[in-house]
């Protein structure tokens, strides 16, 4: 990095800590859910929600609003087993997966920590960390349709294209295999998936930037352990892994290494400093401003006011040029139309197109905060996407061809 410092003297002495008592809000906040159904079923019909949307899904957007704002206690890290685990096919999730179980295999591997002399730039250590980020052993699943090229820890195959997935979750949550997007993506695209497990960012340990970490552990672990060229790889990322998604190209940049082929970014988590309209007034989204500000203090707890405000941690705020080393890589961005990123998305492309970056917009129709990923949503919300993804993997081909 140059010029002013972006680390704090000390860690932020408000950033909060991950506690075992979150599951307990949470089962006990499970259990209230079901006696506001009717409160939310009369709101639905006296409000003015799109009436495209159905009963279940505003109940589903709801409840999934109500988990998060009204807990105010963050996770501990994931212990490895939980971390590791992926669902099996069997009657009961096969209800919730369809047939992208069948369709696919998952092997769970041990992704190597990268080494020392990788730590520059955006992954350097934060002093006020005092050692206690630092690069790890990590799980990352590998997703192979079977009518795939390559499959599981083969080497690429000659003219086989990846993705790497980073899920969402305001890098405080989430798992990368325990919901049916990543599985219906491979299935879809006929492709390897690579989905990155990355440190949720609860302590002091697992603070900023051992996310960015993780991500280029996952990215040398395909490029030179899988061989995949840097142009036959496609990095999708989901909300904040959209966000981790733009931080890895920039490191990328940052130390001269080749781009990926192409970045696709699923609502992507673009201001960490909340400043747009949407993210305030959007009643009918499950993601609310009040509950990210807990997440993203905790997350950039060595960092200064300053740092968070730049175009490293709020890329929609870079200013003219920043992103001008992406003219040949293409993006693909899909953002729900009622969500509560939808402005400062949208500041986001109006910015990379100015830099001159190829890029391909899908206005989700109706859609919410990382629809295609969600299973309440109506089909067409994924299919939309997934023609997205199938597009940019075209434009990856044309771009290697000349």
């Amino acid at each position: 990095m140059t010029g002013v410092s972006p680390f704090r003297e000390v860690a932020d002495p408000d950033a909060p800590n991950g506690s075992a008592f979150e599951k307990l809000f949470l089962v006990g906040l499970a259990t209230v859910l079901p006696t506001t159904t009717p409160f939310y079923a009369v709101k639905y019909l006296a409000t003015s929600a799109p009436k495209r949307t159905s009963l279940r899904q505003y109940l589903s957007m709801q409840y999934m609003r109500l988990l998060l704002s009204s807990n105010p206690v963050l996770g501990t890290p994931e212990s490895w087993s939980a971390a590791s685990s992926s669902p099996k096919a069997g009657f009961a999730n096969n209800l919730v997966y369809g047939n992208s179980l069948q369709v696919n295999t998952v092997e769970v591997i041990k992704v190597p920590p990268v080494p020392a002399v990788d730590l520059v730039q955006h992954a350097a250590l934060p002093p006020a960390a005092n050692g206690k980020v630092q690069p790890v052993e990590r799980p990352g699943f590998i997703i192979s349709p079977k009518t795939a090229l390559g499959k599981g820890t083969e080497k690429a195959q000659p003219g086989e294209q990846i993705t790497l997935y980073i899920h969402g979750g305001a890098y405080v949550i989430g798992h990368p295999v325990a919901d049916p997007f990543v599985w219906k993506v491979a299935r879809d695209t006929n492709r390897r998936v690579f989905a990155l497990q990355y440190r949720k960012s609860t302590t002091p340990e697992t603070a900023w930037p051992a996310p960015l970490i993780d991500a280029l552990s996952a990215w040398k672990y395909i490029t030179e352990e899988l061989e995949f060229p840097a142009s036959s790889v496609q990095v999708m990322g989901c909300s904040a892994g959209g966000h981790l998604t733009l931080a890895l190209a920039q490191q990328l940049h940052a130390t001269s290494q080749d781009l990926p082929g192409s970045l696709t970014l699923v609502s992507p988590w673009v201001d960490l400093t909340l400043s747009f309209p949407s993210i305030q007034h959007r009643p009918i989204d499950f993601l609310t401003a009040d509950w990210l500000k807990t997440p993203i203090k905790s997350l950039t707890r060595y960092y200064t006011p300053e740092a968070v405000r730049g175009p490293f941690f709020s890329p929609t705020l870079a200013p003219a040029g920043y992103w001008k080393f992406l003219e040949k890589t293409p993006v693909f961005v899909n953002v729900g139309e009622i969500e509560g990123f939808i402005d400062e998305v949208n500041a986001f492309v109006e910015r990379i197109k100015s830099d001159d970056v190829p890029v391909t917009v899908n206005i989700d129709r109706d859609g919410i905060h990382a629809g295609p990923s969600l299973p309440f949503m109506p089909a067409y919300h994924f299919d939309d996407f997934v023609a997205g993804m199938r597009n940019q993997f075209d434009l990856m081909k044309t771009s290697t061809s000349h």
